[in-house]
């Protein structure tokens, strides 16, 4: 990817033990307090499956890694209206509560990540939210 120009450095993606670091094995992110990671989801995301782009900053430990929130609800809309539908849990772009904020009502989205019907909590203005972008629905 870095040869493409749509990231800057080379990233192993190699994690030592259970590590995700920010500009080290991920991508950081441009915008947000995140890094990038690519991966397959095979637990139902809004009711999807498929090979994603999950943005967020990363919480490891010993059973894996979480993905915490890096946008506010408003800067995750506003990408959404600009290259999706605006809709948190529809399209190619999603909005999830990051690992902060999981069942938490009144945080991102006003449903939790197995409710297809969620919509941004645009009152909302702190950083909870994480995105998935999707590059191959199942």
């Amino acid at each position: 990817m870095s040869l493409s120009g749509f990231i800057e450095k080379n990233y192993s993606g190699n994690l030592e033990g259970y590590r995700f670091e920010c500009d080290k094995n991920l991508p950081s992110t441009p915008i947000g307090t995140g890094c990038v990671m690519y991966a397959y989801y095979s637990t139902a995301m809004y009711g999807t499956v498929g090979t994603a782009a999950q943005i967020g900053t990363p919480r490891t430990s010993s059973s894996g890694h979480t993905a915490l929130e890096a946008f506010t609800p408003r800067q995750v809309y506003s990408l959404d209206k600009k290259i999706d539908d605006g809709l948190a849990s529809n399209g190619t772009l999603y909005a999830v509560r990051g690992g902060n904020y999981e069942n938490q009502a009144g945080k991102c989205v006003n449903a939790d990540y197995d409710d297809p019907s969620a919509n941004y909590e645009l009152g909302d203005t702190d950083i909870t939210c994480r995105i998935f972008y999707w590059y191959k629905k199942e």
